[in-house]
Order: structure tokens, then sequence, then C-alpha cells
């Protein structure tokens, strides 16, 4: 039996056409995982971030108390006491952008 030129042809044709709808599907699914690997990143970011400011709060505040124990000036505790404000607001703040990651609040909780 002999395949005419058309034959081959369209079959090459739907063949490509074929390969062609694979490569899409398979970038599309990979475009996704990009964007949902992005947003993760995107939200470790914001949560270093945060970790690092909340750490900042808190040498700011040893130091100031470390400077009223040496000196006895209660001017040096002014950091201590705005740390001590906003202290729990930012662990609140870190533990929402945490979300329901079970491991880092349990970590967070030990730490505060």
């Amino acid at each position: 039996m002999r395949i005419n030129l058309t034959t081959k042809l369209f079959a090459g044709f739907l063949l490509l056409l074929g390969l062609f709808a694979a490569v899409l599907l398979l970038n599309y699914q990979l475009a996704g995982q990009v964007l949902r690997n992005s947003q993760r990143v995107e939200a470790s970011q914001h949560v270093s971030a945060d970790g690092t400011t909340l750490l900042r709060s808190i040498i700011d505040m040893e130091t100031g108390f470390r400077g009223y124990l040496l000196i006895g000036n209660e001017q040096m505790l002014d950091p201590y006491y705005s740390g001590e404000r906003d202290l729990l607001t930012r662990f609140n703040q870190l533990r929402e952008q945490l979300g329901t990651e079970p491991v880092q609040r349990e970590r967070l909780d030990t730490t505060q």
C-alpha cells in the first residue's frame, strides 16, 4: 500500500501540531510553577525583613538597657521603652505573615 504525498504531508503537519501543543502545555505549566515560586520567595523575603527588623529592635532594647546599667542615665532607656511598645506588634505582624506554617509559628512562639 502506497501512501501519497498529500497524506504524508498531512500526517507530518498533524505531528508537528501535536508537538507544538505538547510544548505549549508544558510551558504553561512551568510558567504557573514559576509564578507560584516567585510569590513564595516574595513572601519569604517579607518575613525575613520583618524578622530582621524585630531583631534590630531587640538589640536596641538590649543596648539601651545596658547603657542605663553602665551609666545610670535614664535617657538611655528610651530605646528600651520604644522597643517594648513595638515588640508585641512586630511579633503579631510576623505571626500573620507566617500564615499556616506550623514549624515557623512554633519557632516564633518559642522566641516570644
